[in-house]
């Protein structure tokens, strides 16, 4: 006989799943079917880049400068 359940629980950031309540059929292989109830959001607390995010951010604004800025010199030259 199947057993079929249907409860609640969140997706922690390292991929695990806490469910809402304690599971009441036996133990044993389940299948899962996973379906999002809010759209994602970014934790305040998740704001800063990774160095990867970092390094990859660096590359691409230096392959999308305008080549002009390269004559402008450094801000020493203000001073002057």
């Amino acid at each position: 006989m199947t057993n079929v359940l249907e409860t609640y629980g969140i997706i922690r950031r390292d991929g695990t799943l806490e469910v809402a309540q304690k599971l009441a059929i036996p133990p044993g292989r389940v299948k899962l079917r996973i379906e999002s109830m809010e759209p994602p959001t970014v934790p305040q607390d998740d704001l800063h880049m990774t160095p990867a995010e970092q390094a990859e951010a660096s590359r691409l604004s230096q392959i999308t400068r305008d080549p002009r800025w390269n004559d402008v010199g450094d801000e020493s030259d203000l001073l002057e």
